[in-house]
């Protein structure tokens, strides 16, 4: 899920906290260990410690829901991504979610945002499927 770096450790800072709990050690390299904070900058570590000692006492329920209510606002939350083709050949990327169907174009994390088709209008949808 592509965020900015500030989010990323946001989350980190929740995920940790629902993890190990309340910070109970002076090792600053406590953190080494987690898979998704292996190649982070040592400034993202550094925050993400800061905001683990600023989540004391929440619980593991209580981080989940604020990872969820920090991710479900994020523009590409919960899109199914698909790679496709414009008339014009162009590569883009299909978007597909509860709320409908929205085109991009670009690369991620750098996507710009085409069009939006929500599931309560009616469309057609037409397409061509190619054997490769």
């Amino acid at each position: 899920l592509p965020c900015s770096p500030d989010s990323y450790a946001l989350l980190a800072g929740y995920i940790v906290q629902g993890e190990f709990g309340d910070l109970e050690t002076n090792d600053p390299n406590y953190l080494e260990e987690v898979p998704f904070l292996e190649s982070a900058p040592q400034e993202i570590f550094t925050q993400v410690m800061e905001l683990h000692k600023r989540n004391k006492g929440l619980s593991p329920a209580e981080c989940d829901r604020k990872i969820l209510d920090l991710a479900g606002r994020f523009t590409l939350y919960g899109l199914d991504f698909h790679d496709a083709l414009d008339h014009s050949g162009i590569p883009i990327l299909l978007g597909v979610n509860g709320f409908g169907i929205t085109v991009f174009c670009g690369e991620m994390p750098h996507l710009i945002k085409l069009n939006h088709f929500p599931w309560y209008i009616n469309l057609q949808i037409e397409g061509t499927v190619r054997q490769c």
